[in-house]
């Protein structure tokens, strides 16, 4: 059974992961749709929105309440995010709150208090409890706009299986919630699932960028099959070893993602600085280097407590 103290740490920083990770969804499966879909563009706005003001809500009680290093472990934003922003709203036309950025920047120079408030883990209890409805709703919205695009009943510039990856991300963010819940560590199985889960992620990351970068970016789609051949083999690792090997794929999964944030650091900045041809705008590439830079950081902790 983990502390109060524990359950408000892990249930905040979860949050601001994972939710900014949700609301960018929404702008990207809103900038792939055409005008005719107008309906569908209301409804992603209405649902940005909505993701946007929860978050802004967490980086409010968060204060003093999230470890520095995870704070300062690029996330839950970057140097570049705030930039990535103004101009992915400037060439999508989709409105983007940058002031929540703003706030997570001042966030991270805030240092952790040991002050326990029990008025704030009620108040975190009831956050979890409403967003865990609210993830199922985003999910059911994910799957049905899937089901559209597969049945050819609607046009979206965002390839199917892509869909599918957000909808499997969302049910990520609803599984470690329902975990916090629980008030129970993950045991073995859980962590070696959940890797397995991440290792997935990261292949199908890079499977998108070789998808979405022009046949011109030779250099760049060399580099990415690398890190999708890479993943590959650690998965098929993964199906063959027991789980009591699970230090060795840690350290193999640790070693690839380490390489994997600095490449998505350096395209990050390349497309804010318009450095890449591709059709991919430059909030996606900060948001595969927090995902990455996630990734990372989960597996470092692995790595300290063995």
């Amino acid at each position: 059974m983990i502390s109060d103290r524990d359950y408000i740490e892990h249930s905040l920083e979860t949050h601001l992961f994972f939710l900014r990770i949700m609301k960018e969804h929404i702008i990207f499966l809103q900038a792939g749709l055409p005008p005719v879909n107008a309906k569908l563009t209301k409804d992603c706005c209405i649902l940005i929105e909505k993701f946007e003001n929860y978050l802004k809500y967490v980086v409010q009680i968060s204060k003093g309440y999230v470890k520095q290093e995870f704070l300062q472990s690029g996330q839950i934003v970057t140097p570049y995010t705030l930039d990535a922003e103004k101009i992915t709203q400037s060439l999508s036309g989709i409105p983007i709150d940058l002031s929540i950025t703003k706030s997570e920047l001042e966030l991270s120079a805030i240092s952790v208090t040991n002050i326990r408030h029990e008025s704030l883990t009620r108040d975190v209890k009831q956050l979890n409890l409403k967003l865990l409805s609210e993830i199922k709703a985003l999910i059911d919205f994910k799957t049905t706009y899937h089901h559209e695009q597969s049945k050819c009943k609607i046009f979206s510039w965002i390839y199917p299986s892509m869909v599918e990856h957000m909808i499997h991300e969302a049910q990520l963010y609803h599984s470690t919630l329902e975990q916090i819940e629980s008030k129970q560590p993950l045991d073995r199985s859980g962590v070696y699932t959940l890797e397995k889960h991440w290792n997935d992620f990261m292949k199908e990351h890079g499977e998108y960028t070789n998808g979405l970068l022009d046949p011109s970016e030779f250099d760049l789609k060399k580099a990415v099959k690398k890190f999708i051949e890479a993943y590959s083999a650690i998965l098929e690792m993964q199906d063959t070893l027991n789980p009591t090997d699970l230090k060795f794929i840690t350290e193999k999964s640790f070693d690839i993602t380490k390489k994997y944030q600095s490449f998505n650091e350096t395209s990050a900045k390349a497309l804010i600085c318009c450095e890449i041809s591709s059709v991919i705008v430059p909030l996606l590439g900060d948001h595969l280097l927090r995902e990455s830079s996630h990734y990372a950081y989960f597996l470092g902790e692995l790595l300290e407590a063995k």
